[in-house]
């Protein structure tokens, strides 16, 4: 998972990569107070809320649960966590970004083409998605006219 981390003012505070171990790293130009949170953060260890169906009782409550390195969860507590210490955090997803920048290399440099590229970055995963399976089912189309 790559989550971009912003401020709550937007301003762009840098880019952390989980990988599937669950190791965390920094991308450079990393805001380094935001550096030295999730640093001591992950060394304190992260907690996320869990609602938890009490069916006897017929209620649900909302609990605080630990969440070690190891956990399948830990993508999700860590990007939960910066989002209730106040950032703006978004899954990026560079294999769909990479991908969709080299299906757009085929088209024209053109007005329409310029403003996608600056709106990549910023569009959700389904947008990403949508636009990307536009792209495939348009090369496959130019590929079934030649």
């Amino acid at each position: 998972m790559t989550l971009k981390i912003s401020s709550a003012e937007k301003k762009p505070l840098g880019i952390i990569e989980i990988s599937s171990t669950n190791e965390v790293s920094f991308l450079p130009g990393m805001d380094s107070s935001l550096t030295s949170l999730v640093t001591s953060s992950l060394g304190k260890g992260l907690t996320r809320f869990v609602d938890i169906d009490l069916a006897e009782e017929k209620r649900r409550v909302i609990v605080e649960q630990a969440v070690k390195k190891t956990d399948p969860n830990f993508p999700i507590a860590l990007k939960e966590y910066l989002a209730r210490a106040g950032y703006e955090v978004q899954e990026i997803y560079p294999e769909i970004e990479g991908e969709i920048k080299s299906l757009l290399a085929n088209f024209p440099e053109d007005e329409d083409r310029q403003k996608i590229l600056q709106r990549l970055p910023d569009m959700s995963h389904l947008e990403q998605t949508f636009l990307l399976e536009e792209l495939r089912a348009f090369e496959e189309q130019e590929k079934g006219n030649a």
